[in-house]
C-alpha cells in the first residue's frame, strides 16, 4: 500500500499531511505521533510498521476517528512525502506494548526529519485488534511523560466497487466496525495512459457501506488503469499540560485492480 497514513491524510482531511491543520495563530505547542500501520503479510499472519516524530507546532486540529466525517472528493493522486516538523527531543527511545510484549522505537534522521522507528526489520507480528500502549519518556526541553492506549482497528474484507444503475458506484467492506473506528478509501485511476495520476479519495462511517455519487464517478469508471486502497483506522490522544500525545492506529489492506 502507498502509505495509509498518505491515505488517511487525503481522506481524512481532503489535502496531503492534512491529518493535522492549524486552526489559530498561537505559541508552539509540544506534539508526539505515532502511526501504527497494520497489513496482512501471509494469510493469518499481520505485522505493525509502527512511525513516530515529536515536534512542536502552533495549536493542531487533531482528527478524530469518530468523527462523523462522510465525504468524497477527486484529488491528484501522488506518492508520499515527509512534511518537515520543527522537530523537539522525544527522548532516547519511545515505548509501544502490543499484548505485553514491549518493543522500543528509537529515533533515526534522514533528510533532516527525525523519526522513531524499530530497529533492524521495522515491523512486528501483531493481531488486529489488540490492545496497544504508547509512552513517551518524557525529555527535559522537550516532549514531556505520557501514555495512551486504545485498541488497534480489526482487519477486514473489501468488496469490489459495484456500478450501480445510476452510475454512482457502492463500495462494501466486511465485517463493518463500530462509532470507534473510520473507514477511508481511494478508487485511484489514470485519465491517460497508465500512470495513476487521479483519486476519488473518501471518508465515511465504519458501517459496512458507502455510495460514491455519480458526478464524480464518470472517469473512473471509462478508466483502463485502476487500483482500489483502504483502510479501517482508529484514533487516541492524550495531553500533558500543553503536549498532545497522538496515536492513529490503521488496518489496510493490499492494494487491488478491480
Amino acid at each position: 500500500m502507498r502509505s495509509t497514513k498518505l491515505l488517511v491524510f487525503l481522506a481524512v482531511t481532503i489535502a496531503v499531511a492534512g491529518c493535522i491543520d492549524a486552526i489559530k495563530p498561537s505559541a508552539p505547542r509540544p506534539y508526539a505521533t505515532v502511526f501504527l500501520n497494520i497489513s496482512p503479510t501471509t494469510p493469518g499472519n499481520f505485522v505493525v510498521n509502527p512511525t513516530g516524530t515529536t515536534f512542536q507546532a502552533q495549536l493542531l486540529q487533531l482528527q478524530n476517528s469518530r468523527d462523523n466525517v462522510d465525504t468524497c472528493v477527486l484529488a491528484q493522486y501522488s506518492p508520499p512525502v515527509d512534511v518537515p516538523l520543527d522537530f523537539i527531543n522525544g527522548g532516547d527511545s519511545l515505548l509501544l506494548t502490543i499484548a505485553g510484549v514491549n518493543r522500543y522505537l528509537k529515533p533515526v534522521t534522514s533528510g533532516g526529519i527525525t523519526h522513531y522507528v524499530l530497529p533492524a526489520a521495522g515491523t512486528a507480528p501483531i493481531t488486529p485488534g489488540a490492545i496497544f500502549t504508547v509512552t513517551t519518556p518524557g525529555a527535559t526541553g522537550g516532549f514531556p511523560a505520557a501514555t495512551v492506549s486504545n485498541k488497534t482497528p480489526a482487519a477486514f474484507t473489501m468488496g469490489v466497487p459495484r456500478v450501480l444503475a445510476d452510475n454512482s458506484i457502492e463500495v462494501t467492506w466486511t465485517p463493518r466496525g463500530d462509532d470507534s473506528s473510520h473507514f477511508t478509501y481511494a478508487l485511484e485511476y489514470a485519465s491517460a495512459g497508465a500512470t495513476l495520476n487521479v483519486q476519488i479519495v473518501c471518508s465515511t462511517p465504519d458501517d459496512g457501506i458507502d455510495t460514491v455519487q455519480s458526478n464524480i464517478t464518470a472517469n473512473f469508471r471509462a478508466a483502463i488503469t485502476r487500483r482500489v486502497e483502504a483502510a479501517r483506522w482508529r484514533t487516541a490522544q492524550v495531553t500533558v499540560g500543553q503536549s498532545t500525545l497522538f496515536v492513529y492506529s490503521a488496518y489496510n489492506i493490499p492494494p487491488f485492480v478491480p
